[in-house]
């Protein structure tokens, strides 16, 4: 069963511009999440690369409540909503684009350590910021 796109977007109120989403995206080569150029160098969702909700590897790494939202309905993906998990909301193994879903799950394997300190860097800043 193949699912259609659905475009998302980052909510700039909710957004603490911490770069997760950014750099999980760079790191399986989708890079669909950018940063606009003009005028507040905001990071942004292209939805033409972004393949939401056969994948949703952004999600699950941003830890601000509420910053990623299904453009259309404005409904929160941050944390995720019970409802992304179902088999009709995945695309299945094989029937993404270029096979996109196990080139997902394999480049994930050697992030989760990559990420967490990232995520430790990022707490040692706002200790000291504050």
């Amino acid at each position: 069963m193949s699912v259609a796109a659905i475009p998302i977007r980052i909510d700039h109120a909710a957004c603490t511009e911490c770069r997760m989403c950014y750099v999980v995206c760079r790191e399986i080569d989708l890079n669909a999440v950018t940063i606009d150029p003009d005028p507040l160098h905001r990071f942004e969702i292209d939805p033409g690369r972004c393949l939401y909700p056969g994948c949703t590897v952004c999600l699950m790494y941003c830890p601000a409540p509420g910053s990623i939202v299904e453009a259309a309905s404005g409904r929160s993906l941050v944390p995720p909503p019970p409802d992304l998990w179902t088999a009709e909301r995945r695309v299945a193994r094989g029937e993404a684009p270029n096979e996109v879903e196990p080139v997902v799950t394999d480049r994930l394997a050697g992030l989760k350590d990559k990420l967490e300190r990232n995520q430790a860097v990022l707490r040692l800043h706002l200790e000291a910021v504050r």
